[in-house]
């Protein structure tokens, strides 16, 4: 199921979070997203799989409030 061509509707603020060690959807993957997203952001988090929001909770919250706030 590929939407790339899509990506560049999205017109919503958009945060991409990947961990770095992420086999699901790898890093090279989660770039071409926040790249085809009009101003998204990456955020990309060292020592952390597919589940980064639980692998490094405490980091990703805090990097979703600040992207919110």
């Amino acid at each position: 199921y590929d939407v790339r061509d899509k990506l560049a509707a999205i017109s919503a603020r958009t945060l991409v979070i990947c961990g770095a060690e992420d086999w699901i959807c790898p890093p090279s993957q989660s770039r071409l997203i926040a790249q085809g997203i009009p101003g998204a952001r990456l955020m990309m988090v060292e020592g952390a799989n597919h589940a980064v929001h639980h692998e490094k909770n405490a980091l990703v919250l805090a990097e979703i409030r600040r992207f919110l706030g």
